[in-house]
């Protein structure tokens, strides 16, 4: 992940360098700017926190289910405590991976006005 959240910055601050920049250059009034920024970072930041929530709940249930259907059709054992860690271990790694694939696609994907 740590790969993922670099790029992610990079790429997520070189892109409002840009805009801002052709802000400025159009002649656009420091309050545009200012709101621009504003509502840059408030997307990036809400659609982090919504793809992190909603990516590591969906792997968690995924892992649950996963498992409680490799203990009842296949008769498999699995503890209390290796279903609970794998449980958490693919929501970490869902929510880690979702989080930032959220904040990037959004607003590499936002529509210019």
């Amino acid at each position: 992940p740590d790969g993922l959240f670099e790029w992610g910055t990079e790429y997520l601050g070189a892109r409002l360098f840009r805009d801002v920049v052709g802000l400025r250059r159009v002649g656009a009034s420091e309050k545009a700017v200012t709101d621009y920024i504003r509502s840059y970072t408030t997307n990036a930041i809400s659609k982090f926190s919504g793809g992190f929530v909603t990516e590591g709940a969906t792997e968690g249930a995924n892992k649950t289910l996963q498992q409680l259907g490799d203990m009842f059709i296949f008769d498999d054992e699995i503890g209390g405590k290796e279903f609970f860690t794998n449980v958490i271990h693919d929501a970490g790694i869902g929510a880690l991976l979702g989080g930032p694939a959220a904040s990037v696609t959004s607003v590499a994907t936002k529509p210019k006005k």
